[in-house]
């Protein structure tokens, strides 16, 4: 499966309305080029009375239903659009700052969006 349009699709509504977030986990792995498949998104964000508005709207331009299916253990949120296969999991991030770490920002570039601040996970990288 190629979930390159789906992801297409979160980035466009995130865009939008301007949700800033950090993908994380095997998604942002397998766009540095790590062999491993993933059926979901995993991001971090800052956990803010603004930004959990904006993940409102943008669940609502997703069609997807807001879940916290760890309450009250954890703070995550899950967008979940079975229709389209969707599932994207939203993370408080514990960083003051986004740009705390300067080397985890970057302009993502895709063929289909283009999305400037939209920060990646570099643990790959961090790693070696």
């Amino acid at each position: 499966m190629d979930a390159t349009p789906l992801l297409a699709h979160i980035l466009d509504a995130m865009a939008a309305h301007r949700l800033e977030a950090i993908l994380i986990g095997n998604a942002a792995a397998a766009l540095h080029g790590a062999p491993v498949t993933t059926l979901d998104f995993d991001f971090m964000f800052r956990d803010t009375p603004v930004n959990l508005r904006k993940l409102k709207a943008v669940s609502q331009a997703l069609k997807a239903t807001i879940l916290r299916p760890y309450y009250p253990v954890s703070k995550l949120y899950r967008l979940m659009n079975e229709d389209r296969g969707l599932q994207a999991d939203f993370m408080p991030v514990i960083l003051r700052s986004f740009t705390k770490r300067s080397g985890w920002l970057i302009n993502m570039m895709l063929p289909w969006v283009r999305i400037p601040g939209i920060l990646i996970s570099r643990d790959l990288e961090e790693e070696k």
